[in-house]
Formats: C-alpha cells, structure tokens, sequence
C-alpha cells in the first residue's frame, strides 16, 4: 500500500513538472468570453493559478512571467495592509486606484505593446463581469 501510494505520488509531481511548463507559449486570443478561473490545486493556490492562467493567456516568456509575478506580489501585499487600515472608504478607495495605477504602469513598462493589450483585455473582461458594472 505504501509503495504504491509512493508511486502515484510520483507520478502526480512527474505530470504537474510538466504542465507548469506549458504556462509559456503561445499566446491566446483575448475576448470578453476569455475566463480566467482559480482552481486551487495540491501544489498551487487560486492566486498562483489564476496568474499562470493570466501569464498563459499574454504570451510571457520565463522572465517576465517571473516579473509578472513579483509585481502581482508586490501590489497584493500593498492591497492587503490597505485593507486592514481603519481609515474613510472613500480615502481607500482612491489609494486603492492609485495602487492600481502604479501596478499598470509597471505591467506596461515590462510588456511589450502586444503583451500590455492582452493584459488589458483580460483586465476589462473582468471589470465588465464585476456586480459593479451589473
């Protein structure tokens, strides 16, 4: 029983090794029906699958899906010690859109115009989805 729970153990490490490495490739077309779903899994969170999905759906190479992700980082860090503020919702709010701002430029500055517009596209997809537009 132990040998072969350590078996299919292995294989399922062997098979998601080689699914992380089809996030990179070729880049899809965007549209407002393009879903970018979390599915949690035993080795990746909802965020982490989300943006392999978002990084997939762009067309980034290693080294910018690994920027893509520092700054994803970065800025969820900055959204979450927001949050926790006990300050006016209005005041978080606009330093909520700032925070995003800031994250956009950085995102154009590292993609290149064809990357920037997919990003965008995903980004509006869901900006159109939300109950505040509904």
């Amino acid at each position: 029983m132990i040998r072969y729970t350590v078996s299919a153990f292995t294989i399922c490490l062997l098979l998601s090794a080689c699914s992380k490495k089809t996030v990179v490739g070729e880049p899809s077309e965007v549209t407002t029906n393009t879903k970018i779903e979390a599915k949690p899994s035993e080795t990746k969170t909802m965020v982490e699958d989300r943006l392999d999905q978002m990084i997939a759906v762009i067309g980034l190479n290693e080294k910018k899906a690994n920027k893509f992700k520092a700054i994803e980082k970065k800025y969820q860090e900055k959204r979450l010690a927001l949050r926790d503020e006990k300050i006016d919702q209005m005041v978080k709010l606009e330093k909520a859109r700032s925070l995003m701002s800031s994250m956009d430029a950085e995102y154009e500055e590292m993609m290149n115009d064809e990357e920037y517009k997919r990003y965008r596209a995903i980004v509006e997809a869901k900006l159109q989805k939300s109950p505040a537009n509904q």
